[in-house]
């Protein structure tokens, strides 16, 4: 998915430039673990499905409304770190934990969806280079 949204990215003028640090060094590893793959997710899911999606649909916004809204909020956020390629496919996945947090009316789904994906993308990735 990566080589997919690097291409898109390179279309439209933009070049990521990966993830330049190695799993080998026990500083970096922990620090992304403890960042990228623990803190950011359980932040992230507390604040946009937890409060906000709450909010969108306290104030009357169905859970169709409400999770287009709290996925494009989500998704343009990380447009700078992700280029539009990337923000078109978080996107497109940031809909699966909102309807996680609707579906069973908690976090646990979301936040663990979050914490593999990010597991995968910040250590299985790179050590596979």
């Amino acid at each position: 998915m990566y080589q997919l949204i690097a291409r898109v990215n390179a279309v439209l003028g933009v070049q990521l430039s990966g993830l330049a640090y190695s799993v080998d060094d026990p500083i970096a590893l922990f620090a992304v673990v403890a960042g990228a793959v623990v803190l950011a997710p359980v932040t992230e899911e507390v604040l946009y499905r937890g409060l906000v999606l709450k909010a969108f649909t306290d104030r009357g916004f169905g859970s169709v409304g409400a999770t287009v809204l709290i996925t494009a909020l989500f998704a343009v956020i990380h447009l700078p770190n992700f280029g539009v390629g990337g923000t078109v496919f978080i996107s497109a996945w940031g809909v699966l934990p909102a309807v996680l947090r609707l579906r069973y009316d908690n976090l646990t789904g979301a936040v663990a969806m979050r914490v593999l994906n990010n597991l995968f993308a910040y250590v299985v990735v790179v050590a596979l280079g």
